[in-house]
């Protein structure tokens, strides 16, 4: 399974949201976790206006807000995810968007999204993280970009400076993918 995050800057850019619906043709299962987006119930708008545009081009698939069914709850333990419901999505779609909000005894919590994103990587088992710059024209994402260890990304923060927030993300989350929607997926040999 493939874990894609979209920043709050990938969702504000129309262009972007139109290349990776129609660039999303991965043959693995994947989930979508996106950044709020100003309320919980414009954050919730965005996660069905994605999952609409997937099913215009025949991605099957399935959304969730994070405090649906206790999907995302914050219990004693911390962060905890529901897998068997996400397993349970995949017997029947190859991709679950969801968004950071998240369940817990004091009613929603909208906790940092990387908060949500290691508890989900702890969690869970990915075959590939991929992350998107947040400038599209970045040069950052003229081809994909692997980052196997935290120390990789300091000399690309040195270059690529203007995305200094997304390479801090991608050394917490290590080891990960950056790429564009049009070289999502990895070129074949």
């Amino acid at each position: 399974m493939k874990l894609l995050y979209l920043s709050k800057e990938n969702l504000e850019n129309s262009i972007f949201i139109k290349e990776l619906v129609f660039n999303h043709k991965l043959d693995e299962k994947s989930l979508i976790i996106h950044d709020h987006f100003g309320s919980v119930a414009d954050t919730r708008f965005v996660t069905k206006r994605i999952s609409a545009l997937m099913s215009e081009e025949m991605v099957v698939n399935n959304a969730f807000s994070g405090d649906q069914r206790n999907l995302l709850f914050l219990g004693e333990e911390g962060l905890q995810f529901r897998e068997e419901m996400l397993h349970k999505a995949f017997a029947t779609v190859q991709l679950f968007i969801l968004n950071p909000i998240v369940a817990s005894p004091q009613g929603i919590q909208t906790p940092e999204v990387l908060t949500v994103l290691k508890a989900l990587r702890e969690q869970l088992d990915f075959s590939e993280v991929i992350l998107f710059p947040r400038n599209p024209l970045s040069p950052l994402a003229a081809r994909r970009e692997y980052i196997g260890e935290p120390e990789a990304v300091d000399p690309l923060i040195a270059v690529y400076d203007e995305e200094a927030e997304l390479l801090e993300v991608a050394r917490v989350l290590a080891p990960v993918s950056l790429a564009a929607p049009n070289n999502i997926l990895p070129k074949k040999a």
